[in-house]
């Protein structure tokens, strides 16, 4: 069986009813795994699947599955950590990031310099 959840699919029964599957508390999806808990089959199929991610995540691991070629973070919080450190430290010598973002191709998070509105408006023209 395949799972029909992805990491933005929401949940809408149970203890995280409305909560998106990316943020699931990790232990919460362990748990499931570890006891091998099948009441709701298809979140158990998405945890087999994502297995590896899911431990990374909860380990603290550095790294994901890239499949963009912009520098990837974790977690929200990993790359606000590296904006901050880059405005304070003024490492980077040309555009400056202003803000983290989740990309929809790889789920990482990532960090630019282009503002938000910007972006905002350029979302509105494509098809």
């Amino acid at each position: 069986m395949e799972s029909k959840y992805s990491d933005n699919s929401i949940i809408i029964s149970g203890k995280y009813k409305f909560t998106l599957v990316k943020n699931l508390p990790v232990k919460y999806l362990l748990n499931i795994y570890n006891s091998n808990n099948r009441n709701d089959k298809q979140l158990f199929e998405y945890v087999k699947e994502n297995i590896d991610k899911i431990k990374a995540r909860s380990s603290g691991k550095k790294t994901v599955e890239i499949k963009c070629d912009k520098i990837a973070y974790v977690s929200r919080k990993e790359a606000r950590f590296h904006l901050k450190r880059i405005r304070e430290t003024g490492e980077q010598e040309h555009k400056k990031p202003i803000r983290s973002y989740e990309c929809d191709k790889c789920s990482a998070w990532h960090l630019t310099s282009m503002p938000y509105e910007v972006w905002k408006e350029l979302e509105k023209t494509k098809p």
